[in-house]
């Protein structure tokens, strides 16, 4: 048999999966000892102690004084220092754009906000962002190691562009990253806001699972899904994986902006939900509620027992559960997060949904089947643009040990 010798890129590669190894158990773990770390990688203790000692000199790692460990043993904690790595989040919607700044733990330092006029151009709003991108990097402690950006919209991973936003013209021709990255000289990464709230679930989520399938629903003014496999987004062969708002479930329903009829975010978003009301007030319907009233003003509404804003909200709810019926009997995931605008409903909205759902799974699915709302009080896009950076950047971890 053939002896094959290690090159020096096959022990280059075999440094960077243990140091992204470390790296995230330190994420999980916060504080621990060397041989706490040494157990859960299965890395023998001189291999861990080497790449601790690296992360210290870096500014990484620093020891925290004496814990607990192994066997009730006293040892030298460890723990990340976040705060001298940090990464730029940018989220993109229809109606503003956020950018803000984290640290690789995913400790939040700075929020911007800024609403998107219907009256400005493409142009002026990328400008603003940039300014503001820089703004934020100019007074912010530490390394910027990347940015990342969550945009509303699936995107051609190809391309690294918008395929579709509807309601918005002139944004699937701009080259996010390719235009970021000119200007800041670091790292980009661009992905759906779906799937960016279901890397915030998964990397930075309280209630974050090891394994599994998990879901994410982005239910606002469009509807998207993010899923994971094992922390893993399932883009699929162009990058459009989860984009259940254009799944069509009546062919003879309305066209939608994408070009078919009867899409799914036609009928189970704050936009069909706003629109069912407009139609009501235009037929005299009896409502507190005005033309192109806010999703907070009609859940005030709702409180107040308001008949058409509880009828709209039902049926928009409804038709809601019955497309994530159909996403149940493809995926089978273990549990599904809703996030964006529709959370204001509170738990009405996730009452209507378990409902629907049992009417149109198989029982073993449902029953099962944990659904429940975002963690977070920041929107998760945001949260997951930052964690898209962090996950892109400890996949080479060897780039923070350089700078």
């Amino acid at each position: 048999m053939t002896n094959i010798k290690p090159t020096a890129k096959n022990l280059e590669d075999v440094r960077e999966m243990n140091l992204s190894m470390v790296i995230k158990l330190l994420q999980k773990m916060k504080v621990c000892s060397r041989a706490e770390i040494a157990k859960a990688s299965g890395l023998r203790q001189s291999t861990i102690t080497n790449i601790i000692n690296e992360l210290i000199e870096c500014g990484l790692v620093e020891e925290t004084g004496n814990i607990e460990g192994c066997k009730g043993r006293r040892s030298i904690g460890i723990t990340l220092k976040g705060e001298n790595f940090k990464v730029l989040a940018i989220r993109l919607s229809r109606k503003c754009f956020m950018v803000g700044c984290f640290d690789i733990n995913g400790k939040e330092y700075d929020i911007t906000i800024r609403a998107v006029n219907q009256d400005q151009s493409v142009e002026e709003v990328m400008v603003e962002m940039e300014n503001i991108a820089s703004d934020i990097m100019k007074h912010t402690s530490g390394t910027i190691l990347a940015i990342g950006i969550a945009v509303p919209g699936p995107v051609i991973l190809s391309e690294e562009r918008i395929a579709l936003v509807t309601g918005k013209v002139g944004w699937k021709n701009i080259r996010f990253r390719e235009r970021f990255q000119q200007r800041f000289g670091i790292p980009v990464y661009i992905e759906h806001d779906a799937n960016a709230g279901a890397l915030a679930e998964w990397w930075f989520g309280h209630n974050r699972m090891e394994r599994g399938t998990h879901m994410y629903v982005a239910a606002g003014q469009g509807i998207g899904a993010g899923i994971t496999l094992d922390g893993k987004v399932m883009h699929g062969s162009m990058g459009v994986a989860g984009e259940i708002g254009h799944m069509s479930i009546n062919c003879n329903g309305p066209r939608c902006q994408c070009g078919n009829r009867g899409c799914l975010e036609l009928y189970a978003s704050v936009s069909a939900m706003v629109k069912r009301i407009n139609d009501g007030i235009d037929q005299g319907g009896i409502t507190s509620l005005h033309r192109d009233s806010t999703v907070h003003q009609i859940a005030r509404a709702m409180e107040m027992g308001d008949p058409l804003a509880v009828q709209a909200f039902d049926e928009t709810a409804e038709f809601l559960g019955f497309g994530l019926s159909q996403m149940i009997n493809l995926y089978n995931p273990d549990v599904i997060v809703i996030g964006d605008e529709f959370t204001i409903m509170g738990e009405r909205l996730l009452e209507i949904i378990r409902e629907t759902i049992r009417k149109y799974t198989l029982s073993e699915l449902s029953d099962k089947l944990e659904i429940r709302f975002t963690s977070f009080e920041r929107d998760p896009a945001l949260i997951g643009a930052a964690a898209l950076a962090v996950e892109k950047v400890l996949k080479k971890p060897t780039a923070i040990l350089e700078k």
